[in-house]
């Protein structure tokens, strides 16, 4: 496993930075452990395994990835050790930790790293996409034994950069993909008493768009349950970076729009979803038409619903409604670039 990993902490940055250059591949010797750390996790077999996982994955994603992008990942590991050494604290008497037994927190904490890790060097289109994570955790009250983690109130925000192509159009994409969260509500330095996530997913992204989903939540500790909300950023890659509008899919009119909203209203059916009243049925296959809700993909548009939106916190969807490009055919565009290349991927 590796010993670089072990060893490094939020106060300790220059050990992440004199590790980046060969990664965390050197192993240790269980039967030498020395660090509270090392112990702990010579204690554990399956622990042991994510270590020794997490290093090499660390190690190949930064191989994906070119001179800016693996100092980003850097910083990004680092902020993760940073937090771990903080909601999973080793030198603290068990007694101490609200949140999780040692073993059990940093299990969890590893595994939640291997996924975020396996979206570093994501290759969509001719892009390669570095992911970024950030966190911070503050002391919540003796009290309080509520939230994702009791005893601590967290903040995570994740965003995406373009590693590969270097241009003043992605350079604006990812200054964009940057301030849409550290400047939103789950900024690092909002210490709220509440837990906030800021997450995205990247559905489709080619020379003429990049289509991202955000995905935000917020649990203030004692409520009855949290909130959720998303929104997609559509950015076509022309210069001024400008936000998708319908016109770009469907023309210039809204022959479109009767035909896609009795599209919407069958996949809700589908779902079985059922509208409180007719007001509310009719507010949310209007709010269906917002470009800022309309997730493209390879396959079709995935429309993003959020909490409320039917009318009560339980009332939404239960699911996206998803539209093939087969289904939507009819109605684009045909003599725009995006809806040509949107047309050929519904096999049209």
């Amino acid at each position: 496993m590796s010993r670089e990993l072990l060893f490094c902490s939020l106060g300790m940055l220059l050990c992440v930075t004199a590790i980046h250059s060969r990664a965390q591949a050197a192993s240790f010797d269980c039967a030498k452990a020395i660090t509270t750390r090392e112990k702990l996790i010579c204690s554990d077999r399956n622990l042991s395994d994510l270590d020794t996982r997490l290093g090499r994955v660390y190690k190949e994603r930064r191989a994906l990835l070119g001179r800016n992008g693996v100092e980003q990942l850097r910083r990004s590991q680092s902020s993760w050790i940073g937090f771990i050494d903080i909601v999973c604290p080793l030198e603290a008497p068990e007694r101490a930790i609200r949140s999780q037994p040692r073993v059990k927190c940093l299990d969890a904490q590893y595994r939640k790293r291997l996924d975020q890790l396996s979206k570093v060097g994501q290759k969509l289109g001719s892009f390669v996409f570095n992911r970024i994570d950030l966190y911070a955790a503050y002391p919540a009250p003796v009290s309080d034994s509520t939230g994702d983690m009791p005893g601590f109130y967290i903040r995570h925000v994740a965003y995406p950069q373009i590693d590969n192509v270097e241009t003043p159009i992605t350079a604006a994409w990812n200054k964009n993909a940057e301030e849409l969260v550290s400047d939103g509500e789950c900024g690092l330095d909002q210490h709220y008493e509440s837990d906030c996530g800021a997450d995205y997913e990247i559905g489709y992204a080619s020379d003429d768009l990049i289509s991202t989903v955000w995905i935000y939540d917020v649990y203030g500790h004692g409520a009855a349950h949290g909130s959720f909300w998303g929104h997609v950023d559509n950015r076509l890659l022309r210069a001024a970076l400008p936000v998708l509008k319908p016109s770009d899919v469907f023309g210039p009119d809204d022959h479109w729009v009767a035909g896609f909203q009795r599209l919407v209203s069958n996949a809700l059916r589908e779902q079985q979803w059922s509208p409180p009243d007719g007001e509310t049925e009719t507010a949310l296959l209007t709010s269906s038409l917002d470009p800022g809700k309309w997730a493209f993909g390879a396959q079709g548009i995935r429309i993003v619903f959020n909490a409320y939106e039917g009318g009560c916190y339980a009332c939404a969807p239960r699911e996206a409604v998803e539209l093939s490009w087969a289904e939507l055919g009819p109605l684009l565009a045909r003599d725009l670039i995006l809806s040509r290349r949107f047309g050929e991927s519904g096999g049209r």
